[in-house]
This record gives C-alpha cells, structure tokens and sequence, in this order.
C-alpha cells in the first residue's frame, strides 16, 4: 500500500499552486497483482501446457472501506484503473469522508513496492471469508494485507495507536489481461511546452502537457508537468483539456499565438479557492493557454511548442 500526497512543490518561483491536497491511499499491491493461466495448446496429441501471466487491466475497480481504532467506519476509498501504459497503471481515487469527498488522478508503477518488506502474516476476515494473509511493511510504517495466492490487497493499516485506520476490501471487480497483449500507442510520450508569465513579473516559468496514458473510451491520461511539479488528469484528446473543465460559454480572440490569431473558448476548472481558466479551441482541441491562480498574480502558460 502507497500513501502518496498530491502536493506542488514551490520550484523557480511558481508559488504554491491553489490546488486541493488530498491524501489518497493507492493500492499498489492489488494493482500489481498478478496470476498465472495454465491454458493449452490446441494440440490434442500433446499434454504440453504453456504460461499465460495475466495482470490487472483498465476497468478495475476496489473500494476499501476505512474503520478507526475503535472500529468505526469512516469512509472510503476506491481506485479505479482508467488507463495504462507499458510501465504505469493511470488511476482515479476517490476518498469519501462521512458526506465530504474527493477525487484525483495518479500515475503509479504496475510493478512496484516501494521498498516494501513481508514482516509476518494476519488472520484477516474478509469479504471472501477468513484467510491467512502476508503482511507487508512500508518504510512510513503502513502495512498492507496481502493474499500471497491471488496477489490481491484485502486490507491494511495506516497509522498507529489511537491514530490507526484498518482498511478493508468490500468492492472488487477485477479486469485482467495478459501481461504482453497491450501496446503503448504513439501518443504516449507526446509533448505540448509552455512559457509562463506573471502579472507584474519579467520571471518566465516552464510547463508541459504530457500524454501519459491510454485510457478507456478513447480517452487519455494528461500530466501537467508545472516546473516539474506533476498533476495529472483525464481527457478527451492528448491535447489535454481536462474532461472535468466547464465551459463557460464565453469566447475570446487570442492574437500572437504560435499560429496567429486564434479564436478560443474559455473553460474552468473549480479549485477550492479560484479557478484554472483554460483557452481551448474545439477545432485542433490544443489548449492555447491555462491560467494558473497565484495569491501575487496569476501566472498565463501559452503554446510555445507542438509535438
């Protein structure tokens, strides 16, 4: 299990970006889980039977619900797999606090543990009745529960004492693949650059949109790599207009872009405080600037660079 934090680190002056920061629990082990298929051979005259590795695929979904050292719940958390590419699963998790929610996007390995050691075993009661699982230990101390046969995360433990939370799997709808049947498309890797410029401000600031992942329905996971300060969302097109944007409806002309005069749409993306404001045009689908909300300024990204 990997705690991660969506945080944005202050690099070259860009500030702390006015995004929400959500703790989120990423079941690395359930998503790297894998089992193997003896299927055979199609040849009757042979008892030969060949390996088949299979792992998760996009459209999995686990939700864990959370109990507190008194052992009452509270809340949830679901990962579903939107998307992959040849090394990475793309995620969506969604954290539930009594009636408060949030959700994010995130990158994670398919085969990674995090430095993750097995320290015992645990008789856990879950939701396919008493087993015996490995537990393993992350260096943060969280622990995570594991069916050493199955490879799946029925539960774990994040934090200690009176601060304690046991999560426990009471959703899984597990997809799978074989291990060799999916291949990265060619927009994987491809790169949208941008300069930055604060009001009031002769700084320029670096940004990239990068295509990170293929995703179901034809859609794509997008990285907004903001001076090397990663948020990830999902998209309609690898140009990376965010697919939870909302048009305003309004429209503008955008003079001296990188292909002239250019008229655009205005879409929002909410924040818990402002907004990012992007200019998008619906005919190339390339966002021709963002505009991310600073307490001393905004600072506008335009297209510097097509791939």
């Amino acid at each position: 299990m990997n705690v991660n934090k969506i945080m944005q680190k202050d690099r070259s002056g860009i500030g702390t970006i006015l995004i929400v920061v959500i703790v989120v629990v990423v079941l690395v082990a359930a998503a790297a889980a894998a089992y193997v298929v003896l299927s055979g051979n199609n040849d009757n005259s042979s008892d030969e039977a060949e390996e088949t590795t299979q792992i998760l695929a996009p459209g999995t979904v686990m939700k864990y619900d959370e109990f507190n050292a008194a052992g009452l719940k509270t809340g949830t958390i679901e990962m579903e797999i939107l998307g992959q590419n040849a090394d990475e699963y793309f995620l969506k998790v969604t954290v539930m606090t009594g009636m408060v929610g949030a959700y994010s996007y995130n990158l994670e390995p398919k085969d990674s543990s995090d430095g993750a050691t097995k320290t015992g075993t645990i008789q856990f009661d879950t939701i396919d009745g008493l087993k015996t699982l490995d537990v393993w230990t992350y260096p943060d101390g969280t622990k995570s529960y594991v069916d050493p046969e199955s490879g799946i995360e029925y539960g774990g433990q994040i934090g200690s004492g009176s601060n304690a939370s046991t999560l426990k799997l009471s959703v899984y709808s597990p997809v799978w693949q074989d291990e060799d049947a999916y291949t990265e498309s060619s927009n994987i890797g491809k790169t949208y650059e941008y300069v930055g410029t604060m009001t009031g401000s002769t700084n320029n600031y670096a940004a990239k949109i990068v295509c990170v992942a293929d995703c179901k329905n034809g859609q794509f996971g997008v990285m907004y790599d903001l001076n090397g300060s990663a948020l990830y969302f999902l998209s309609n097109n690898i140009q990376g207009l965010p697919t939870d944007t909302e048009n305003t409806g309004v429209t503008d002309t955008m003079t001296g872009t990188i292909d002239g005069d250019k008229a655009v749409q205005l879409w929002k993306y909410p924040l818990s405080v402002g907004e990012i404001t992007f200019c998008y045009d619906p005919a190339s689908h390339l966002v021709y600037r963002f505009v991310i909300p600073q307490s001393s300024g905004n600072i506008d990204f335009d297209l510097s660079k097509k791939p």
